[in-house]
């Protein structure tokens, strides 16, 4: 027969159909805190324990489930070396076996035994068809060793849904590794360092350049018509480049100390933009009718994506020319880089 389809309406279907259609790559599923099949190698026994206290050791090998409880743990013998000044790798694995009729089922804890005198870790099933391994552990054990005293290296693979996030939202904590999520126009992936700590990490996209219609909105008396505003997005880095007009009359007196009163100038269009901190901004200003002079103040682009006007330098006066947007030249510019919070 060429070629086979399933399930077929009304009827059972073989576990190699089931296979076809869920048996994706071998993973374990649902590890929140990447503890999902721990093992523990004992001093007084050559029995491996895998399992963990606080959530189910679950897996999918060639689409079929396997599964040890919350609490409990799975044994698994890894012999002693008999050979003299020897060592040997096994690997641990999840196996799928179709052989596996009975309890408890066709997804097995099974040690796959290494050559002793050889430091080669010993090859497993990876090919769908048959016979099927998910690596666990690697277990180093060397003549004359308690299994405690064996080495090991971990080799899990786990994999987690995939998830929306509203922009502004915080991340979700209790999600699987492996989880990646969409927030704000950015993939985030949960992941576990060699270290066994759990976090988000943004996935590596190229820096990408913005205008200014695509990042920020001018407050009211403040604009950007044709003068030049990019910002370029690198992962968490933003810098941020604007010139701006100020409407006719809105002067500013500058004290003795330069303070003036706060005008807010523009703000980020978008929550994954904002800064995780206050930014503080130099400003370059015009101070005469005639455009031709420049003085120089201060600015803060706040954490709600406000940039605001704060100080002159002392004694010089903020005096914008033109109306609003229609004089060639600029009548505040600005630069900043900052990061956002992840």
């Amino acid at each position: 027969m060429a070629q086979t389809s399933g399930p077929l309406a009304g009827q059972n279907f073989t576990d190699k159909m089931w296979r076809t259609i869920v048996g994706a790559e071998p993973s374990i599923v649902g590890d929140v805190n990447g503890l999902s099949y721990s093992i523990t190698l004992p001093t007084s026994s050559d029995d491996a324990l895998l399992g963990t206290p606080g959530q189910d050791s679950a897996s999918v090998v060639a689409g079929f489930g396997h599964q040890i409880e919350a609490g409990t743990t799975e044994s698994l013998t890894i012999p002693p070396v008999v050979t003299e000044n020897a060592s040997r790798t096994d690997l641990i694995v999840v196996r799928y076996d179709p052989a596996y009729t009975t309890v408890p089922g066709p997804c097995r804890l099974y040690r796959i035994p290494g050559v002793e005198g050889s430091s080669a870790t010993p090859s497993y099933n990876a090919t769908p068809g048959g016979i099927e391994d998910m690596p666990l552990w690697a277990v180093t054990r060397t003549y004359g060793q308690s299994l405690n005293q064996a080495t090991k290296r971990d080799l899990r693979v786990r994999t987690g849904p995939k998830l929306h996030v509203l922009e502004g939202n915080s991340m979700p904590t209790s999600v699987p590794i492996g989880t990646i999520a969409h927030r704000g126009g950015y993939l985030w992936e949960r992941v576990i360092d060699n270290n066994g700590s759990v976090s988000w990490t943004q996935t590596v996209t190229p820096a990408e350049e913005l205008n200014r219609s695509e990042f920020l909105t001018s407050e009211t008396g403040w604009a950007v018509n044709s003068l030049p505003a990019k910002m370029v997005r690198d992962g968490t880095h933003r810098s941020i480049t604007v010139e701006m007009f100020s409407a006719d009359g809105n002067n500013l007196t500058s004290s003795s100390t330069g303070n003036i009163a706060d005008q807010v100038m523009f703000r980020l269009k978008h929550a994954s933009d904002r800064p995780a901190g206050e930014v503080n901004v130099l400003i370059r200003y015009r101070y005469v009718e005639d455009g031709s002079p420049v003085a120089y103040g201060y600015g803060v682009l706040r954490t709600d994506g406000a940039c605001i006007f704060t100080n002159l330098t002392p004694g010089i006066d903020f005096n914008p020319s033109g109306s609003l947007g229609a004089s060639p030249s600029w009548d505040v510019q600005m630069s900043m880089s900052y990061s956002v919070a992840p």
